[in-house]
């Protein structure tokens, strides 16, 4: 798909995996001109059939392993050479002045690396967004945003890298974000932007799923915890995460909560990733419970 228009700079990077409750609405969201790419992780619920025959412009890989939130977006995103790109979730919506506030703010600041959205109430015009030339301080920078909507300058990640390859799920967003900070870059949250969420619908879920999920979880966040801390503070960073999902356990497994299951499943990550760091274990886990590419449910 060549992108026209006012959004000619732009193309949206899309991860797929049997999402195709929700693709559809989500390509409908995003304004007419823009590029689509598509990278799909072995969907087998007809996803990749919707988008072919509904929307045949879409540039579409459709990958025969679930490799990933973070590798899928990678494999787009080192096939784009517009300015700019849009990671999308396929559950999230745009209105019809989303796009188009949030990439003004990259178009007018070459120092803005990254802008998600926000929910205020009242648009945010360019010149709000004066003062990051001077260097003071805005409410609208931020140290972390969300992975379900970013909107990226190409040119400062491909100097420092997309997403981190080690990550298969979860903490993808929170290590982009820190290191674009870590090299200086500025990351902006444009409120009233209007993206609509549904949060954790991306894909189906099952006991399975779910498990994966949550070991993922705790792998990636003593990965993530580790990866920027010297090698004196590993054992402390793995404590930590480990105490946390430990203590989250006993005060579930007092209540009889069903929810045990959740915490005892990350502290098999936290364990897994202090046992052999980063290695295909975690990704094979995933893929052998037929896991998912996108599991944004709030932990």
């Amino acid at each position: 798909m060549l992108a026209c228009g006012p959004f000619a700079d732009i193309t949206v990077s899309i991860v797929t995996y049997n999402s195709q409750d929700v693709i559809g609405d989500c390509l409908k969201s995003l304004p007419e001109g823009v590029a689509v790419r598509v990278f799909d992780n072995a969907s087998s619920d007809g996803t990749v059939e919707l988008i072919h025959s509904q929307f045949p412009a879409v540039q579409l890989v459709a990958s025969d392993e679930n490799v990933g939130f973070g590798c899928g977006h990678n494999a787009n995103l080192e096939q784009i050479a517009t300015p700019y790109s849009l990671v999308l979730n396929p559950d999230c919506f745009l209105n019809a002045t989303a796009l188009t506030e949030m990439v003004s703010i990259l178009r007018g600041h070459a120092n803005v690396a990254l802008v998600g959205p926000g929910d205020g109430e009242t648009a945010v015009q360019t010149d709000s967004y004066q003062d990051m030339e001077t260097g003071e301080p805005n409410p609208h920078h931020v140290e972390q945003l969300s992975g379900h909507c970013l909107l990226m300058r190409m040119s400062a990640f491909d100097e420092i890298g997309f997403f981190d390859p080690n990550l298969f799920l979860f903490y993808e967003d929170t290590d982009l974000c820190t290191k674009a900070r870590l090299s200086g870059h500025i990351l902006v949250q444009a409120p009233n932007t209007g993206v609509t969420h549904l949060i954790g619908q991306s894909t189906p879920t099952t006991r399975k799923t779910t498990n994966a999920r949550d070991f993922h979880l705790g792998w990636s966040e003593a990965y993530y915890r580790c990866k920027y801390r010297g090698d004196s503070a590993r054992s402390i960073e793995l404590f930590r995460a480990a105490f946390k999902h430990f203590r989250k356990a006993f005060v579930r497994l007092l209540r009889l909560s069903p929810k045990t299951v959740e915490s005892l499943f990350r502290i098999r990550g936290v364990i897994d990733y202090a046992v052999s760091g980063p290695s295909p274990s975690a990704v094979q886990e995933l893929a052998e419970a037929g896991g998912v590419s996108d599991a944004r449910k709030a932990a």
